[in-house]
């Protein structure tokens, strides 16, 4: 159960860095409604630091990749909860060009996301690596519905019908 907690945090971190790689502008944006000036490199930089932590998550087992992954998280959910405050925000830019406007729903998601990492660290989970090492097509089944759950969490995120600023 914490594996698969993981590595569909581990998947969104993936989507959302490389959209933000792709298009840094409104992370840039974001950034700068809080009074920090971060150029497009910056947020890519960052960005592919994000695809780096999921892959690190992916691969390797023990404690210190989970951690990192649910750090991302609280990190994302205390920007988000900065951004809730600023009437100028109109978006979050996590999934880099969509409009994702900075809710106390996205906010409560990374909590949530951020704090089951955490204690995934502590229950010696394997790594998405090591399950298909052990037995690929239980761990391509994994790896399909780790999938599947990012998307529908990203679902959640993105879904401004039920944005409750």
């Amino acid at each position: 159960m914490a594996a698969a907690f993981v590595s569909v945090a581990a998947c969104l971190l993936v989507v959302a860095g490389v959209a933000k790689l792709i298009h840094p502008a409104p992370a840039s944006d974001a950034l700068g409604v809080l009074g920090l000036n971060a150029p497009s490199v910056l947020v890519r930089i960052g960005a592919a630091a994000e695809v780096l932590v999921a892959l690190a998550a992916f691969s390797l087992s023990g404690p210190i990749p989970s951690v990192l992954v649910g750090a991302s998280y609280l990190g994302f959910a205390g920007f988000v909860a900065l951004l809730r405050r600023n009437p100028d925000a109109s978006s979050c830019g996590c999934f880099g060009a969509g409009e994702e406007p900075p809710s106390l729903r996205h906010v409560i998601m990374n909590l949530l996301i951020g704090v089951g990492c955490l204690i995934a660290a502590v229950s010696s989970s394997p790594s998405t690596a090591s399950l298909l090492r052990e037995d690929w097509p239980q761990g391509l089944l994994f790896v399909a519905l780790s999938v599947i759950g990012a998307w529908l969490v990203g679902l959640v995120l993105r879904t401004t019908r039920w944005s409750a600023r």
